[in-house]
């Protein structure tokens, strides 16, 4: 059917102005993966539409689709993740794994788990004590999800069981044992540490998965790796919204709202 509607549940990953007054939602659902909707008027104070195209909210959209495109026809909010908004860091780590939910979604859009772990990572980053290191737990999951872990339970080459010291390549994507590893350029020696985060982060059931904590000097460790890991993979980086461009943002939206 080239015309219809559709009625999903969606995240809003994010929204890009438009001529003056409009704006093209990105939406992450179960059903269909990545969503590209244009809401009519959005930008304006009293629309309608402001509080869904608000980044990290979830909606319920009625959405209006003719020939493979979409536009809002009506959305309610049902949850607004109002913790994040309030919180330079919190807005910062959900801008940058929403742009990597984005990013994978082009990657695997049938990918089941993705549209749940997004919402996991919103609750954790909207009201866990640590945003940074939930978010980078959250984001190892998806590259577990759609095909980019890395392998580090046993040897990349000949699968023998790894074992300490363990020794990582990134070029292999993976750990190697101690014969193969000689002559690999980029081998570093991973903490057994770092091995039982990035192993639980891409086995642990959901409800679990972002219920890790540690030591300060082992958070930035886990941090660092897995950000690099993931930059190095998919060939981009995600620094996420920067402090000056959060104040902007959170200046306009403040203005918005007094009109």
């Amino acid at each position: 059917m080239s015309e219809h509607h559709l009625t999903v549940k969606a995240f809003t990953l994010s929204a890009f102005s438009i001529r003056e007054a409009d704006r093209l939602l990105q939406l992450l659902t179960r059903e269909h993966g990545l969503i590209s909707a244009y809401a009519g008027g959005a930008a304006r104070p009293k629309s309608r539409f402001v509080s869904c195209s608000m980044p990290f909210t979830l909606s319920e959209f009625v959405l209006y689709v003719k020939s493979g495109r979409y536009s809002v026809k009506n959305a309610d909010v049902l949850y607004a993740f109002h913790g994040i908004h309030g919180d330079y860091e919190r807005l910062a780590e959900a801008s940058r794994l929403a742009s990597l939910f984005a990013d994978a979604a082009r990657f695997d859009s049938g990918h089941t788990e993705m549209y749940e772990l997004f919402g996991y990572a919103l609750y954790a980053l909207a009201d866990r004590d640590d945003p940074a290191f939930s978010a980078a737990l959250a984001a190892m999951r998806l590259m577990a999800g759609i095909g980019f872990a890395p392998h580090l339970a046993n040897c990349v080459v000949c699968h023998a069981e790894a074992k300490a010291p363990f020794a990582f390549s990134r070029s292999a994507a993976g750990t190697l044992c101690t014969l193969h590893r000689a002559g690999v350029d980029d081998v570093t020696f991973m903490p057994e540490y770092l091995l039982r985060v990035l192993l639980h982060a891409e086995r642990a059931p959901l409800e679990r998965l972002l219920t890790v904590q540690s030591g300060e000097q082992e958070r930035q460790l886990v941090l660092q790796w897995i950000w690099h890991y993931i930059e190095y993979t998919m060939e981009k980086a995600y620094p996420g919204l920067q402090p000056p461009e959060i104040i902007r943002w959170k200046q306009k939206e403040d203005a918005r709202r007094e009109v």
